[in-house]
């Protein structure tokens, strides 16, 4: 998958409104293009078909999930800069089009989800809530002309593992399990074998979706990283900068399990 692609956003039909939806949140934004194409975020565009690899990926995903159920899926890596945060972006931003869904940035050590999306910042994100700092409500963003709310954070946190084993993450998860109309909940989460963070929200999610860089991931570290995540289902695996013929996009690929 590369990360510099033209993209237009355009204005796509909704089910619902964002205010229906999501009633009690900071406000709804309107993204900056020349932003999302700096930072990579194309997933949504319709017709570009370099957003194709995520819509086939939320395709399959929905696929794979119960309906008429909140689901949280986390996206995560074996290691860090495998691609995972893009990853999560692109599918949340690609799901958003036709369904409802959130977007929580949760690798309070490297969080990066409300600067791609040049969120402004409002002194609040997830780990505020995670600290009792903050409400909820105050956190949410909404995306403009789509069905996506996004939780960024608000500052990077060293003492990540602490914060997440609070028995403010039970509180979060359950919040999440009761939004409306049963939204897919993407969580941009920390790398398996850096530290115990993924370790933690693992029993939260009802499934992983694992990034694979093709030539940097260690297929000991992915053994151990499968290992490590038990019982928690792998619903599947995503290659990310696969070597592919020139005639194709290199966006790579999504295996289910």
């Amino acid at each position: 998958m590369t990360a510099t692609i033209p993209l237009a956003l355009g204005r796509f039909p909704r089910s619902a409104t964002d205010a229906d939806l999501f009633p009690d949140d900071r406000g709804t934004i309107t993204l900056d293009r020349a932003t999302l194409l700096d930072k990579g975020v194309f997933g949504f565009e319709r017709g570009d078909p370099r957003a194709a690899p995520f819509s086939m990926l939320r395709s399959q995903l929905l696929q794979r999930l119960d309906h008429g159920r909140t689901r949280v899926v986390a996206v995560t890596s074996t290691q860090a800069r495998n691609g995972k945060s893009f990853v999560a972006l692109n599918l949340a931003a690609a799901l958003g089009r036709i369904h409802p869904a959130l977007l929580i940035d949760l690798d309070l050590r490297r969080p990066v989800i409300g600067e791609r999306l040049g969120l402004p910042d409002a002194g609040s994100g997830v780990d505020r809530f995670l600290l009792g700092e903050s409400d909820l409500r105050e956190i949410r963003c909404g995306v403009g002309e789509h069905q996506l709310g996004v939780f960024p954070v608000a500052e990077a946190r060293m003492d990540s593992a602490e914060i997440l084993a609070s028995d403010r993450t039970v509180q979060l998860f359950a919040s999440l399990r009761a939004y409306p109309h049963a939204p897919v909940c993407i969580i941009d989460a920390p790398p398996i074998l850096e530290g115990d963070d993924m370790m933690i929200l693992a029993p939260h999610v009802d499934g992983i979706l694992l990034v694979v860089e093709e030539g940097r991931t260690r297929q000991a570290d992915l053994r151990e990283s499968l290992r490590m995540l038990r019982p928690t289902p792998i619903l599947g695996t995503v290659l990310n900068r696969a070597i592919l013929p020139q005639r194709s996009f290199g966006y790579g690929q999504y295996y289910p399990r």
